[in-house]
């Protein structure tokens, strides 16, 4: 079963959704999980997710995400992400720091955000996070609602 996720590190809303999300693949080991899908739509978030997806090209796309995210009121001001604050954050993780600046600025970067731009246009993805759980999208907002999407996606590739 696969969530897929859309979602800005600035959002507020993301950031307290993390651990649930995280609770979800934890209560059925090896049959759900995420993939993270970029939506920069607050001011300052493009090069953020740039940022990202560098460190996940040198393997630290999980431990940036919750970085950043239990950090947000350090990057973060009244919904505008400051990079440059972001990017002083991820200098503490264990990284290339001169590849992630090359890379952040790459073109094959670049072409991975402009692809999920892309996709969420197509997917009218208007606010983050958003979430489709096999295909579905999650119609209605909310924990729950999430929950019960995802167990009967795995009620249903389990039986």
């Amino acid at each position: 079963v696969t969530i897929v996720e859309f979602f800005d590190p600035a959002c507020g809303t993301c950031s307290q959704f993390y651990p649930f999300v995280n609770d979800l693949v934890k209560k059925y080991p090896g049959k759900v999980k995420v993939m993270m899908r970029y939506a920069p739509l607050h001011e300052g978030s493009g090069d953020v997710v740039k940022m990202l997806e560098a460190a996940h090209m040198q393997g630290q796309f999980w431990p940036a995400v919750e970085l950043l995210f239990g950090n947000q009121n350090r990057w973060v001001e009244h919904h505008v992400s400051n990079p440059q604050h972001a990017l002083a954050r991820l200098k503490t993780l264990e990284l290339d720091h001169a590849k992630l600046e090359a890379d952040y600025q790459s073109a094959k970067v670049a072409k991975i955000i402009e692809q999920d731009i892309k996709d969420g246009q197509t997917l009218q993805i208007r606010a983050t996070p958003e979430f489709f759980v096999n295909g579905k999208p999650l119609i209605s907002f909310g924990y729950e609602q999430l929950e019960k999407l995802v167990d009967e996606a795995v009620a249903e590739a389990y039986k």
